[in-house]
């Protein structure tokens, strides 16, 4: 028969306990209270420092840090410094219109040299393409996962490649699987590779999506096209 546990070593056992969650719940929180406070070293890192960012913040699967990854992507995250903080910033000639990340409670309009934009590059963009592609195409809900889809059949990107056999990989729904096996083939007539490019053809075989339709002329009038796929 065990004995009890004394009320020292409860009180002890139950301290490490609180301990532990709260340093969870702390490590949870770290990338998007620095992305919110450091801000301005976001706004002045380099291409390279940049980089490090994204992959902080795609440990982040908080709603903040969703957004600060998508207006990024977009080109509206913005250093306000009189605010000091991230925003939203969406230009308006030479001007700015500023708007709560969270919120969208607006914060007025300011000139382009009050706000630090958080630039970007071809390299920045497909690395936050496939942080913020992975999380949706992952999501519980189907319809959050055939809306990523529609999305990324509008402009086909083959950097994200990898992320999309994974995933079709672990879908358990047939719809979304066949949509998600289309999407590969537009992917795939992205590629230099003759093999590749066949292979996308197959995928796509048969279907007749206005998305299908404009992947497709615009492989078949690529100068470049090699001559054993056509």
């Amino acid at each position: 028969m065990s004995r009890a546990l004394s009320p020292t070593l409860r009180t002890h056992i139950m301290a490490r306990i609180v301990s532990f969650v709260f340093s969870l719940l702390f490590v949870c929180q770290v990338a998007h209270a620095q992305a919110f406070d450091q801000g301005k070293a976001l706004a002045d890192a380099s291409l390279k420092e940049k980089a490090a960012w994204i992959e902080t913040l795609a440990a982040d699967d908080s709603e903040e840090g969703t957004r600060i990854l998508q207006y990024w992507l977009d080109g509206d995250l913005v250093y306000w410094p009189q605010g000091g903080r991230l925003v939203r910033g969406v230009k308006e000639g030479r001007s700015y219109q500023l708007t709560d990340l969270m919120t969208g409670e607006a914060l007025g309009t300011v000139p382009s040299r009050d706000i630090d934009r958080v630039k970007t590059n071809n390299s920045l963009r497909g690395a936050l393409k496939q942080v913020l592609g992975a999380r949706q195409l992952a999501s519980r809900d189907r319809e959050v996962r055939l809306a990523a889809i529609a999305e990324l059949k509008r402009k086909p990107d083959y950097s994200v490649l990898p992320l999309l056999k994974q995933r079709e990989a672990n879908e358990q729904d047939a719809q979304i699987a066949g949509q998600l096996s289309v999407l590969i083939g537009l992917v795939l007539l992205e590629s230099a590779e003759a093999n590749e490019q066949l292979q996308g053809l197959q995928r796509i075989s048969g279907e007749l999506s206005p998305e299908v339709k404009d992947s497709l002329s615009r492989f078949l009038l690529n100068p470049t096209l090699n001559p054993e796929v056509a």
